[in-house]
């Protein structure tokens, strides 16, 4: 899909299920301690939890991930035409209503369609 941020795209980065467990607030707790990162928004449902995370101290810091409950996987959501971790709060929020983001929150498996795998 494309929108002011250029074509959006998903990188899987990993399995978070063999570190953490079927736990959604262990594997979101263990993910941002990884990445010595803080959680800034949470949205969650039945089948997958999309998280910005940022820099402690840096409001401009966020990017935005997807975990997939069912398969333990954890995508990185990238843009074509901006930082991938470089979203405010407030941008956040705006892409997620441009780009129909809570789609991949409700069906995290369309985020495998198209994944580039990426060299994490």
């Amino acid at each position: 899909m494309n929108g002011p941020l250029g074509a959006l795209s998903a990188h899987h980065l990993s399995n978070w299920r063999q570190v953490t467990g079927h736990n959604i607030e262990q594997t979101i707790n263990a993910f941002l301690k990884a990445g010595d990162a803080v959680l800034s928004r949470l949205i969650q449902g039945p089948r997958g939890a999309m998280i910005l995370s940022m820099v402690p101290g840096d409001a401009e810091s966020g990017a935005i991930y997807v975990y997939d409950r069912q398969s333990g996987d954890l995508f990185m959501l990238s843009f074509d035409d901006a930082y991938d971790d470089q979203f405010s709060a407030e941008a956040f929020d705006m892409t997620f209503k441009v780009y129909d983001l809570f789609r991949f929150v409700a069906q995290p498996e369309l985020l495998i369609e198209d994944r580039e795998i990426a060299e994490a």
